[in-house]
């Protein structure tokens, strides 16, 4: 037998417990908070982090993961309120 090779495997698989709660740990030291993007056809998880300029106040109210579904999100709620006008004025 090969006397390089130990007899026991050692496991390194995290559970998912495990991975979840180290997860957790790193993201609060990092300050890091997920949210969930509010565009109804994403709902994504992201993660934001507050801006580390201190010259001006920083945003902490994102709610969209990207510019894409935040314009998406404009733009659906615009279709939505001109068919609403059209359909009012018939």
């Amino acid at each position: 037998m090969n006397q390089d090779v130990p007899d026991v495997v050692v496991q390194t698989a995290l559970s998912y417990t495990q991975t979840s709660t180290l997860t957790d740990a790193i993201l609060t030291l990092l300050d890091v908070e997920i949210k969930r993007c509010a565009d109804e056809t994403c709902q994504k998880e992201f993660l934001f982090q507050e801006p580390l300029s201190k010259t001006r106040k920083p945003r902490n109210d994102a709610q969209y993961c990207s510019d894409i579904c935040a314009r998406r999100t404009v733009d659906r709620a615009y279709k939505r309120r001109k068919r609403k006008k059209a359909k009012e004025s018939l």
